[in-house]
């Protein structure tokens, strides 16, 4: 789990940049959680699992961890 604070920008509007990752030993994504402004379509929020992109809502960093956490968790 990786988190920095950057300037306010349109690329990153609230001053942060995340990236947190699961991923077994071999470097396969299980889930991913970023907000990389690069990802066409699903918004600057989004998941990624073995299948799917998809949007997310972004509800403060905190409440980020704590859901990438339970999901986590829950596999």
């Amino acid at each position: 789990m990786r988190a920095w604070q950057v300037p306010e920008s349109e690329a990153y509007p609230n001053g942060i940049r995340y990236r947190f990752q699961y991923m077994t030993a071999d470097g396969t994504t299980l889930l991913r959680c970023d907000n990389s402004p690069y990802r066409e379509g699903v918004g600057m929020h989004h998941r990624h699992t073995p299948d799917t992109v998809d949007g997310i809502e972004f509800e403060g960093l905190a409440s980020h961890v704590r859901q990438f956490k339970q999901e986590v968790n829950d596999r």
